[in-house]
């Protein structure tokens, strides 16, 4: 049997002599008659590796199989750009070498996404916030539908935008892509970690104070009589008229009002936080809510919604016009008779 020397076997004053520790070296034929893949081989078994055993610090939790690296190619730093040979092979770059822009991802099975893939499995569609298809599930994460869920009808890409269809009131809205998830997804990372008991204890407080606060209704302060306003909660009606537009009908006192649904339909209880006014195209009438001029019935010249002012001129003196928000005034809906 072949005796191998190590280090502890040469005399301390000998061991800094390189052809004491070192040896012949091997002829050329020897060398060539050993394969690349034996030599490895057996500088893994001489490390105590062994077929089925992971390779690493910790064996039992180590991958068992050959992994390649999913190369980062979204803000990339310094000397991280992958080659495009690697691109190509992980599907990054289409046929014309043109990248993808991360539109595939190595995911897991619970949606999270890792950064190597297995020798021979393939990359997946990203489905990460603003990647849901049409007819799937969105919850708006901000704006003025925050909190509201609807169904994805349409995408536009160019604009970074799509149309949701609400489910409370079922009507349709433009959003930013950047402002919508996936309901799963959010489903995902907003459930509930309280026990039941406190979780009902919770919405218990919470249905108490809304009850409360529809008893202690506040002064009307700028609502009036014909005009048109759109319902902005989703609480009225348990959201049976979100993003309705309605007409105003009848103050009932300094604290009451009702209006009319395009269908018909009388709304009560409303206030003027679940509400905001409606404005209609130039060259249309108006009503002015506050002022010294208000409940005067005027033109519309101009609006500048970026500005959030327009400019109208009053029905009964044509010379006078006034610069006003647009929250200052509502679109002017005259009785029917």
């Amino acid at each position: 049997m072949e005796q191998t020397t190590t280090a502890k076997d040469v005399p301390l004053l000998d061991r800094y002599k390189a052809e004491r520790i070192v040896g012949e070296d091997v002829d050329d034929l020897s060398y060539m008659r050993v394969s690349v893949n034996d030599f490895g081989m057996q500088m893994l078994k001489q490390m105590g590796w062994y077929e089925g055993r992971g390779v690493g610090k910790n064996p039992t939790n180590a991958l068992m199989t050959p992994i390649q690296y999913v190369p980062r190619h979204q803000r990339t730093g310094l000397g991280a750009i992958p080659k495009h040979i690697a691109q190509k092979e992980l599907g990054l770059v289409d046929s014309k070498g043109k990248q993808k822009h991360g539109d595939l991802v190595a995911a897991t099975k619970d949606g999270k996404v890792r950064h190597y893939v297995e020798i021979g499995e393939k990359l997946v569609a990203n489905r990460s916030r603003g990647h849901a298809e049409v007819g799937e599930l969105l919850v708006i994460l901000s704006g003025r539908h925050e909190g509201m869920v609807g169904r994805l009808i349409e995408k536009d890409p160019k604009k970074k935008e799509c149309v949701v269809q609400l489910i409370k009131g079922e009507a349709n809205v433009r959003v930013p892509l950047s402002d919508v998830v996936r309901y799963d997804e959010y489903e995902a990372n907003t459930r509930d970690e309280e026990t039941p008991g406190l979780a009902n204890s919770s919405k218990q407080i919470k249905k108490e104070k809304e009850n409360e606060d529809k008893k202690k209704k506040k002064k009307l302060k700028w609502v009036t009589e014909n005009i048109r306003v759109r319902i902005i909660s989703d609480k009225v009606n348990d959201g049976k008229y979100y993003n309705l537009k309605v007409v105003v009908t009848d103050v009932l006192d300094k604290r009451t009002f009702l209006a009319l649904t395009p269908s018909g339909d009388v709304v009560e209880d409303l206030r003027e936080k679940e509400i905001e006014t409606v404005m209609p195209k130039e060259g249309e009438l108006v009503k002015v809510l506050v002022g010294e001029h208000r409940g005067e019935i005027a033109k519309l010249l101009k609006k500048d919604k970026d500005k959030n002012k327009c400019q109208v001129q009053l029905v009964e003196n044509l010379a006078e016009i006034l610069s006003l928000s647009l929250d200052d005034c509502a679109e002017y809906v005259p009785h029917r008779k």
